[in-house]
């Protein structure tokens, strides 16, 4: 019986043992699932240092700094004060060795970049705050996201927003503190308490990083729509003209009447107009000792100069009736009492493109680059940005960086470099300044690359090689270039270059063949609408809107070119691959050219 016992023991022990053991596994396991589970936070402040990705960004964060967890892996910044204000100065840490491109206003109703490394450096009034870590590799930044995490350059962006009735904007001091300035505008509107001032987002693609910031920013504030989600008024997509420079504030009736006559006569019609200042009722101070009086706003009800003379009933409304009817039947007249004039967009920008000339003092030479027959124009998709090897160079004040800016059509990329070198706002002087620069040419590269989302003109991304043509508007030549290769570009000071960039398809046979658009405009490849492939019988088949000279890039001389039903002539540079061929008028309203080039 004894030794029965003890066998039953045995077993007992036996099964308890593998009892607890697999209890202790099974413990282990939710361990380990819940440590997988638990991402480390990407932005945190730890021992009083802001910590994004590993990266320390700000030192001696104090005390009363707060952060709240955010979308999209971001956080927001806010504070506690020991008292209750309608302005808050405080120190958000020490920010030094890690580059920024800060976006500033330096007027009401004007902003300006600065760039540098140290918080001293960083403008009052900052309203969009950049940064890039100095320690990371751009080989592996510019791998397209298969590089090594660990080793990527990291950009965090700072969003100032509005926090209750306080509204935020950033700032340095002179011992390299990053501050945040909070005020409400209002001696009797205070607080002490702020959650939600700044939001901190970071990521490897400075272009991404951005895009997901603002709509996390969006989803907070539910007080705006993202780009992406508006739709765009129609006049974008046409010519026009703004008064303010051709007349300031002695704008009249038949000045504005003469503007669009002269725009029209030289074959750049105008289908929007900017009435800017001058057009409403003001009156001077009644009681002034100078000899010109400042005049102030009385009403916002058109003046003298655009009444009608025999009937003063009949202002400025049925003034701009008369001229739509006249020129805009199917587009706007924008009366507008106060326009920023720097917003000049050019040709790509992807915003609207007007000028401001006084009439007949008009570029009609530059203008036609710009401006199809019809008033339209060939606009870029997106906004226009800085390519990522300049975003925190400063191509007005460094003497040493050229500025390049990139964009989208729906089959090119389009790439403008600009020698901006000379002039900038003086935060010392308080005024747009000239400062020495080199009469020396600057050098920079250009790749396929810096436009930054080429790879989604191509047809078929996943099996395209990386290989670009690059079509020089200014040279007329024609190169292509692989995946990474560069080629050197130099300007002196006010002269540029703009590139049409296209993915190059290749084809069955070993044809290799790129759309370039309407060569003698500057954004060639927005005259692009539709581009297919048949490779079964080599043909390539494009819908383009516009008339001009249109280009493409063929490794061998098609067989025939077609447009719409008819075979017509080209001409082809065997050296280049350049094939171009005559669109000689526009097509008719609401169509566009159909071209077959048969490989």
């Amino acid at each position: 019986m004894a030794g029965l016992e003890e066998s039953f023991m045995m077993v007992f022990v036996e099964c308890l043992v593998l009892r607890i053991l697999k209890l202790k596994r099974k413990e282990e396991a939710i361990l380990r699932k819940d440590e997988e589970m638990t991402i480390k936070q990407a932005i945190r402040v730890v021992d009083k240092k802001l910590i994004v990705r590993d990266r320390t960004i700000l030192t001696g964060v104090p005390d009363n700094v707060i952060v709240t967890s955010g979308p999209v892996e971001g956080v927001f910044l806010g504070v506690e004060m020991d008292r209750d204000d309608s302005r808050h100065v405080v120190c958000l840490g020490t920010f030094r060795d890690v580059r920024f491109m800060a976006c500033f206003r330096f007027k009401l109703w004007w902003m300006a970049q600065k760039m540098g490394d140290k918080g001293k450096d960083i403008p009052l009034e900052t309203q969009f705050l950049l940064t890039e870590t100095k320690d990371g590799s751009h080989l592996e930044s510019d791998r397209g996201g298969i590089g090594n995490e660990q080793n990527r350059i990291v950009y965090t962006v700072f969003l100032p927003l509005i926090d209750g009735s306080f509204r935020a904007c950033l700032q340095g001091n002179e011992r390299d503190k990053l501050e945040l300035c909070l005020e409400s505008g209002d001696v009797e509107t205070k607080t002490s308490s702020f959650r939600h001032s700044v939001f901190v987002h970071s990521g490897t693609d400075p272009f991404t990083t951005i895009q997901e910031a603002v709509k996390a920013v969006k989803s907070h504030l539910n007080s705006f729509r993202h780009r992406q989600d508006k739709k765009l008024p129609g006049i974008l997509d046409y010519f026009g003209w703004c008064t303010w420079d051709a007349f300031y504030q002695e704008v009249t009736q038949e000045g504005v009447e003469a503007g669009i006559e002269s725009l029209a006569a030289g074959g750049a019609p105008a289908k929007f107009v900017i009435i800017d200042d001058g057009w409403q009722s003001v009156a001077g101070d009644l009681q002034t000792d100078e000899e010109k009086p400042l005049p102030r706003l009385t009403g916002i009800k058109e003046n003298s100069k655009f009444q009608e003379k025999d009937n003063p009933n009949l202002g400025i409304k049925h003034i701009v009736d008369i001229a739509k009817r006249k020129n805009f039947p199917d587009n706007g007249i924008i009366a507008c009492m106060s326009h920023n004039t720097d917003a000049l967009y050019w040709a790509i920008s992807g915003g609207p493109l007007y000028v401001s000339d006084a009439p007949g003092k008009h570029n009609f030479e530059l203008l036609k680059k710009l401006v199809l027959p019809d008033g339209s124009i060939l606009r870029a998709r997106l906004p226009g940005r800085p390519t990522g090897d300049c975003l925190f160079s400063d191509p007005a004040r460094d003497g040493v960086s050229l500025l390049k800016i990139w964009n989208m059509n729906k089959y090119t990329g389009v790439l403008g470099i600009y020698n901006c070198q000379g002039a900038a706002w003086s935060s010392s002087e308080r005024k747009n300044a000239f400062h020495p620069t080199t009469a020396d040419a600057i050098t920079a590269s250009v790749r396929g690359r810096d436009v930054h989302l080429i790879s989604e003109a191509s047809i078929n991304s996943d099996q395209w090689s990386g290989d670009c043509a690059f079509y020089c508007h200014n040279t007329r030549q024609l190169f292509t270039l692989p995946y990474n290769a560069s080629l050197p570009i130099s300007l002196k000071v006010l002269e540029y270059q703009i590139f049409t960039i296209t993915p190059i398809k290749t084809l069955a046979g070993g044809f290799s063949f790129a759309p370039i658009g309407l060569i003698d405009m500057f954004n060639s490849g927005g005259a692009i609408e539709e581009l297919k492939y048949d490779e079964k019988v080599g043909k390539v088949c494009m819908e383009v809107r516009g008339c001009g000279k249109f280009g493409v890039y063929s490794s061998d001389k098609p067989r025939r070119c077609v447009v719409g039903s008819i075979e017509v002539g080209f001409e082809y540079e065997e050296l280049s691959g350049l094939v171009s061929v005559s669109l000689d008028c526009m097509p008719e309203e609401g169509r566009r050219h159909v071209v077959e080039f048969e490989l």
